[in-house]
């Protein structure tokens, strides 16, 4: 059977009514001669020539051509193209890299058909005029050329959706361009621009703008017009001032500003909230422009989508993130998320060690616990004999302990850094820093976990000994859930005993440790002070999942739910602490947190959950009550709750909201869902200014009237109890 496409003339000529599709490689031999037959392929529709430096002019047979829709040269010589061009009248589709052609034909003004025109490293200087006609051309991209300009009638390629013109010597434009009212993507990036065209303002249709590697240094004010632009790129400019026109384009999600000649930031970059990327590295900002973190606790932006230099926080002061006082405010995975941002996470190797040191130092305790997890989570070097440890400063671990097991595991504790120190163990606890360190170590940081691991590899009769354990820091290392931390906990407790309010931490860690000899650790321990209750827990071995995962049916849920509540029923395990962990693992259960969690725990679980200020249960988790905690998020705007109906426990009292919901002063909305209230603070509701939207059952008898008068500019959307 015949084929559609080929690789070779000599080929297609063999069927010449069957070839619809060929691509020419004009180095080959005999490809070159064969040319001038090319007509002979009458029904061809796409034609590529490729490769061949020598090959200098198209020869007429091409133009006879009179099917062909898409054409495409690469890598010739040819200079210029035949008047005869316009004999194409079919033509789509024109892509053309990497030839030195200088001018197009004009005949290119009677291919009506074309759709998109493709020009690559070529020597083009302008475009014909007669390109103008083109009515139904969708596209035009034009890269690395010598183009100085575009035809003044440009405005009459009304339906194209795409221009591109990059790599050039544009410094202007013509005024009919805000004709193309279908313009959705202009690029005019690396050319040599100094003023921003005030005629781009115009295209208000326009989504995506690619502006960089020019010398513009101010946008007009018309710019705020461009209310659908999506991507924006002015990076490689010549800005000193943050345009203020960039903040009121408040549906903005992409833009990329760096390498220009920013010092600051505007405070009226927090509009700017539907951002998803936003990259500023490459500016010479003299101190941290702290607007940008006002913003980031507004959009809750994931690290990968922000850039901003080292250079930025690179001095020997302490981290002036925590001088600031929206920094301090912040609930705390916002002050967390924001870290990883400013110190570069994960690559914390090109983070300044005097910063990180600084930060290990910080008295505030998350501060310094990531600090710690970026300087030791690479551990590419794990300890063996004979390596020399240097201990930076105070740890929980008794030094007299730690000497004698490193003289049996044939390791050397150092008293002074020297260079043939291989690992130094760090800690968030009080590091006295040496007065003299590199700036980029060769050791490798390890902590006290990865000590402790060690010793018991070498030693398994090692135990950590203390006098008594810190509850309180123990608890803490555990609801981390990382693998480190659980294992140095449990050797503390070993070390120390097992307070009773470590009961449920050590059960946390039985059913979540990912290690088996931690987890059986962990479950000895747990027997020791283990009353019948508990003991039949742990004979049960009912599992928790332990690995993350980010979907669970509604049968999953309520399984796991149940077996949550099963295992703490009269066993002394914290259900509140045991929710919150599985919460931690897969984002479920975040009812049982809010229920039964301390507030602490349940203000972590919210601000994991919050989305953009807004916070809403799925209909699976019901709540028993309010949860006090969302009293503290001052800057939440939208918060939905669905709660127990009434008396469905009788343990449980009514759902109400309380008095004190006026601290949630930014509330824009708030529902509550499934339950009918009896009562309603109104007086409360009233001083909230931002409520504009209220959504809940209530009793039958309830005075709606009063609450109106109460609310005049809030949408009540209520329904009564029958």
């Amino acid at each position: 059977m015949a084929t559609r496409n080929y690789y070779s003339i000599a080929e297609a000529l063999q069927n010449p009514t069957h070839a619809r599709e060929l691509v020419v490689f004009l180095y080959r031999e005999g490809e070159s001669d064969l040319m001038h037959r090319i007509n002979e392929l009458e029904n061809l529709t796409s034609l590529t020539l490729l490769d061949n430096e020598a090959y200098t002019e198209i020869p007429e047979s091409v133009y006879s051509l009179q099917k062909l829709e898409n054409f495409r040269l690469r890598g010739l010589g040819v200079k210029a193209i035949s008047e005869s061009f316009g004999q194409l009248k079919l033509l789509r589709y024109i892509h053309i890299e990497n030839c030195p052609i200088v001018m197009l034909p004009k005949s290119i003004g009677n291919c009506v058909n074309l759709k998109s025109i493709s020009i690559e490293k070529t020597d083009l200087e302008s475009l014909p005029d007669e390109i103008c006609n083109l009515k139904n051309i969708k596209s035009l991209d034009i890269e690395f050329s010598k183009l100085v300009r575009l035809p003044e009638n440009i405005g009459a390629l009304d339906k194209l959706t795409k221009l591109s013109i990059e790599n050039g010597k544009l410094n202007e434009l013509p005024e009919s361009l805000e004709k193309l009212h279908l313009l959705e993507t202009l690029s005019l990036s690396k050319n040599e621009f100094i003023d921003f065209p005030t005629v781009i303002c115009r295209l208000i249709g326009l989504r995506d703008l690619y502006i960089n590697g020019n010398k513009i240094s101010t946008l007009p004010e018309l710019f705020t017009k461009l209310t659908f632009l999506r991507f924006l790129r002015l990076d490689s400019n010549s800005f000193e001032q943050f345009p203020e026109q960039l903040c009121s384009i408040n549906q903005l999600q992409y833009l990329y500003f760096y390498n220009n000649k920013l010092t600051d930031l505007p405070q009226s970059i927090v509009n700017l909230d539907k951002l998803t990327a936003l990259h500023i590295y490459g500016n010479p900002f003299p101190h941290f422009p702290f607007a940008i973190f006002d913003w980031f606790s507004k959009v809750k932006l994931k690290d990968y989508a922000f850039k901003i230099d080292t250079a930025v926080y690179n001095n020997n002061e302490i981290l002036d993130l925590l001088k600031n006082a929206t920094f301090q405010k912040s609930e705390r995975q916002t002050k967390v998320d924001f870290f990883k941002i400013y110190t570069g996470n994960p690559a914390a190797k090109e983070i300044p060690l005097s910063r990180l040191l600084l930060a290990i130092n910080s008295a505030a305790t998350k501060i310094a616990d990531l600090t710690l997890a970026l300087l030791t989570e690479n551990y590419d070097r794990p300890l063996k004999k004979v390596d020399k440890i240097f201990l930076m400063g105070k740890t929980a671990l008794n030094l007299e302990t730690v000497k004698e097991q490193a003289a049996v595991c044939d390791i050397q504790i150092q008293e002074k850094l020297t260079e043939d120190t291989t690992h130094v163990l760090i800690s968030a606890r009080a590091n006295k820093i040496p007065k003299s360190m590199p700036e980029k170590p060769d050791w490798q940081w390890i902590n006290e976990g990865q000590l402790t691991h060690f010793f018991d590899t070498i030693n398994p009769s090692y135990l950590v000994e203390s006098a008594e354990t810190d509850a309180q820091k123990v608890s803490d290392m555990i609801m981390t859930l990382n693998e480190d931390n659980m294992f140095l906990a449990v050797s503390l407790v070993e070390g120390g005993g097992l307070p009773d309010n470590l009961i449920t931490e050590l059960f946390i860690v039985y059913k979540m440790s990912s290690s088996g000899e931690t987890s059986k650790r962990a479950l000895q321990l747990l027997k020791q002070k283990a009353g019948p209750e508990l003991l039949t827990v742990l004979k049960n071995r009912s599992k928790i999942n332990k690995k993350p995962r980010f979907y669970f049916s509604d049968s999953e849920q309520r399984e796991i739910r149940e077996k949550l509540i099963m295992m703490t029923k009269d066993s002394g395990i914290d259900l509140g602490k045991l929710a919150y962990t599985v919460h931690l693992n897969s984002k479920i259960c975040i009812d049982l947190v809010l229920d039964y969690a301390d507030i602490e725990l349940a203000k972590m679980a919210i601000t994991r959950s919050l989305r953009q200020d807004d916070f809403y249960m799925y209909y699976n988790e019901k709540v028993r009550r309010f949860p006090k905690a969302f009293l503290e998020f001052s800057q939440m705007k939208k918060l939905k709750l669905n709660a127990h109906k009434n008396n469905e426990n009788t343990m449980d009292t009514a759902f109400y909201i309380p008095e004190e919901i006026d601290k949630m002063e930014s509330l824009v909305e708030l529902e509550i869902a499934g339950t009918v209230l009896e009562t309603l603070p109104i007086s409360s509701l009233s001083k909230m200014k931002h409520l504009s939207k209220l959504s809940l059952w209530v009793k039958k008898d309830f005075d709606i009237a009063a609450l109106k008068i109460a609310l005049p500019n809030c949408k009540l959307m209520l329904q009564t109890d029958r």
